[in-house]
């Protein structure tokens, strides 16, 4: 995935990727690069250019947070659940009190 590598490498933004978690490039790309995971509440689905709203995707999304602006969006976005990983732990952080953590 040579335009995820390439997100990483500009280390500010947000990218939404398949929520393929098994997937080798999700452990080999996201896994050892992303700040934040962000998975959103519920199906997302796409505003289309004329305004109308297309069907939901066939599997879930993640929003990846890079740098420190992208990522406290995503913290404040109050749109799921976000993780943080931490040396192969991940870290929740639920909405109510971002000030804590709670390990999964």
């Amino acid at each position: 995935m040579p335009w995820l590598q390439k997100f990483f490498r500009h280390g500010n933004g947000i990218a939404l990727v398949a929520a393929r978690t098994s997937a080798d490039w999700f452990h080999d790309v996201v896994v050892p690069n992303a700040e934040l995971l962000l998975f959103p509440n519920g199906k997302t689905k796409f505003h289309r250019p004329d305004g109308s709203i297309g069907k939901e995707p066939g599997t879930g999304i993640v929003l990846i947070g890079a740098g420190s602006v992208a990522c406290e969006a995503l913290r404040k976005s109050g749109l799921g659940a976000c993780m943080t990983i931490e040396h192969n732990n991940v870290r929740v952080l639920f909405p109510a009190d971002y000030g804590e953590a709670r390990h999964a």
